[in-house]
């Protein structure tokens, strides 16, 4: 009868009050191995005292039994129970793993999210710093006291830009507005053609400032801004050192000059004014040279290349003029 096969330990453990607790401890596999037993069909049962033994014996150890239909969860349920600690460690393992995972990701979350409202920032204050050095700038070009306001706007946008040099080290349009900056402030301080201070080594120094930042420009990503950038730096720096006598320091930064200007006349998006800062270039060797060594004749020929590129920038500004004048009238 099905009733008085089944559970034998939980039916033991109801007529035994004091063996219930051990009876506990035998539930599960042990019941099904005296429940196939005690089976009416022979066939059913174990087929020898040696099966039933050895199921008894692979209980013990803890392994699955024959008498209990085998299953995937079953079996990693008895692995688990045989080796309790390494199970406990893997699961404790697991469990930190994705703690950490979790920790990661939250962290880096919020430190993309921190990245993101500096870099706002940071665009924020250099778009405020390149207003002042374009549109505030040449607006006060011209208005009496202009050259000491233009001074004011430079040298504190200077001051704003360093500040966050600092924090941004590999901003390469950073670096760009910075040796921009250097450079009207240089212009300020010293450029003898325009309106100045009357600082000529403040000139100087500004204007080295603004070369190193630009050669690192070009060095990083030669494109023809970073370039054109690059030769104003140097036509401006070696113009103002020859005018101080310092043709041995001015004559490798003039042939920086012309080697620059030599790649820039050849490329299609030259304009008109980087014609005109590599005819300086050209004029700015070439004068360096007949100082340095005495000999007129290198630097005869670097004058001629200059005159050339103002004999094409004439030749353009009188073709532009006769269009103008021609759809004026």
């Amino acid at each position: 009868h099905r009733d008085l096969h089944s559970f034998p330990t939980r039916r033991s453990s109801d007529h035994h009050i004091g063996y219930g607790r051990f009876a506990k401890t035998l539930r599960g596999d042990l019941d099904n191995v005296v429940l196939k037993a005690l089976k009416k069909a022979p066939e059913e049962r174990y087929a020898s005292a040696e099966q039933l033994s050895e199921d008894l014996r692979r209980y013990l150890r803890g392994f699955p039994v024959e008498a209990r239909p085998d299953t995937t969860t079953y079996r990693v349920r008895m692995f688990a129970q045989r080796h309790r600690s390494a199970a406990v460690a893997a699961g404790l393992f697991v469990i930190a793993l994705l703690a950490g995972i979790v920790t990661t990701s939250w962290q880096a979350h919020r430190a993309d999210v921190e990245r993101l409202r500096a870099e706002r920032h940071l665009n924020d204050l250099r778009e405020l710093s390149s207003v002042y050095l374009a549109d505030v700038y040449d607006a006060v070009a011209y208005l009496p006291g202009g050259t000491k306001a233009r001074k004011l706007l430079v040298e504190n946008s200077v001051k704003y830009l360093r500040g966050l040099e600092r924090d941004a080290q590999d901003s390469p349009q950073l670096q760009r507005d910075l040796a921009n900056a250097y450079d009207r402030l240089g212009d300020v301080q010293g450029d003898y053609i325009g309106a100045n201070l009357g600082d000529t080594q403040g000139a100087i120094e500004s204007y080295r400032r603004a070369l190193n930042l630009q050669r690192g420009l070009v060095k990083h990503n030669p494109t023809i801004d970073a370039r054109r950038e690059l030769l104003r730096s140097c036509v401006k720096l070696s113009e103002l050192l020859m005018g101080q006598s310092a043709v041995a320091e001015a004559l490798p930064l003039a042939r920086e000059g012309a080697e620059l200007a030599d790649t820039l006349v050849q490329d299609k998006a030259a304009t008109s004014r980087d014609r005109r800062y590599a005819a300086a270039a050209y004029m700015n060797f070439g004068w360096a040279q007949g100082l340095s060594s005495g000999e007129l004749d290198p630097g005869m020929k670097l004058m001629e290349k200059a005159r050339q590129l103002h004999q094409q920038l004439a030749a353009i500004w009188r073709s532009e003029e006769r269009r103008v004048g021609k759809e004026c009238r």
